[in-house]
């Protein structure tokens, strides 16, 4: 069944939305992405909750208990899916410096000394990448300093790294 790009880049939008609601800070969330109509069937309980959804439309279930101890790329090498599954999104937020650290700051620094720096240079910024398993990609990017639902960016191409490592859980 293929789904058309437009059910994923909606299903981004529809996971970076409901993280803005959730507030800053709440650290990685994995979603399967799963069609609409695949749940209403095999849950019919859920029908009336998903009522305002298109059949088409895929439905983000959040995966529970999901904990980085490592590296991103670690994480996601341990992850595999069912068939059931038809795609995966993944909710990240980082901290990205516009520049190097002055000299000054090798060797010894304080807490406040760096929160200060980094409030000055660097941006805290959200990012939600969604694969399916055709290989269609799609993401969404909020900046925490310009925290709008206006000013997402969002792009199959925006974060090409994540999306493929993503994909790749997808591999068999």
């Amino acid at each position: 069944m293929t789904r058309p790009m437009s059910a994923l880049k909606e299903t981004v939008l529809e996971i970076e939305r409901e993280c803005a609601k959730a507030g800053w800070s709440r650290g990685i969330v994995l979603y399967a992405l799963v069609p609409t109509a695949d749940v209403i069937e095999s849950a019919p309980e859920m029908a009336a909750a998903l009522a305002d959804k298109s059949p088409t439309s895929l439905t983000a279930i959040e995966q529970e208990d999901v904990e980085l101890t490592g590296t991103i790329e670690d994480f996601l090498g341990t992850i595999s899916w069912s068939a059931e599954v038809f795609g995966a999104a993944l909710v990240l937020e980082r901290l990205i410096v516009n520049e190097e650290p002055p000299v000054e700051f090798e060797g010894e620094l304080s807490e406040a000394a760096l929160a200060e720096w980094v409030a000055e240079h660097g941006q805290e910024v959200r990012m939600v990448v969604g694969v399916l398993r055709d290989g269609s990609q799609e993401c969404a990017m909020r900046m925490r300093a310009y925290d709008d639902e206006n000013a997402i960016m969002a792009g199959p191409e925006l974060l090409p790294g994540m999306a493929e490592a993503l994909a790749l859980t997808f591999a068999e």
